[in-house]
């Protein structure tokens, strides 16, 4: 039968020394497998990744998310994270960094959520956590993810967020045309036709008779 080599040998009959420097070696072929930190053909090498691995051939650094540089001793800059530092952050609450490894952000500023906060709020939602449902905005648009204002407004109301009826006197779309002829009575915020007063009728709004 064949030998089971003991750690530190190899060969048909184990009786050759691994040569790895303390690193254990392939049982048939004496080929080092270096461990961890070591690298070179006998494993006489020490690594220098600070945060990465070594290539076992060559030494070169294969860095860990979140690190850069020729030995992964650079953190990712501020606003960057991943293999290599090459993913932007979402959008994270007061420009704060996001976690160099994965991403992650503590918070996240209005109109964004998820946990690398780079999803945006889901239609008709707006404001910290997307958590505020959007106003009544012009033929169902909907309302700017970050703050709630409407880009415009139903004829008849103005204001951020479309709050605000038409004052008496004017109506339509942005409230920007002015009634005539509506002494006594209200003018109609979105077609600007005469409501009349109790006792008046008509488009000129005439005394009863």
């Amino acid at each position: 039968g064949q030998c089971t080599c003991q750690p530190g040998w190899w060969g048909r009959s184990c009786n050759n020394q691994c040569s790895c420097n303390n690193s254990p070696c392939e049982q048939m072929t004496g080929r080092c497998q270096c461990q961890d930190r070591q690298w070179g053909q006998h494993c006489e090498h020490q690594c220098q990744c600070v945060h990465g691995k070594c290539n076992n051939i060559n030494g070169s650094c294969a860095c860990h998310p979140g690190y850069r540089g020729k030995y992964c001793q650079e953190a990712c800059p501020a606003g960057f994270f991943g293999l290599g530092c090459r993913k932007r952050c979402g959008h994270c609450k007061e420009l704060q960094p996001c976690q160099i490894f994965d991403g992650r952000c503590v918070a996240c500023e209005a109109g964004w959520n998820g946990t690398r906060c780079d999803r945006i709020c889901s239609a008709g939602y707006y404001g910290d956590v997307c958590a505020k449902l959007c106003p009544v905005c012009k033929d169902g648009l909907t309302c700017s993810h970050e703050d709630g204002k409407c880009s415009h407004c139903n004829p008849g109301w103005i204001g951020d967020q479309c709050e605000v009826k038409c004052l008496n006197g004017t109506y339509g779309d942005r409230c920007a045309s002015v009634c005539t002829n509506c002494s006594n009575g209200d003018c109609h915020s979105v077609t600007g036709d005469c409501i009349c007063h109790s006792g008046y009728r008509g488009l000129l709004n005439e005394r009863n008779g």
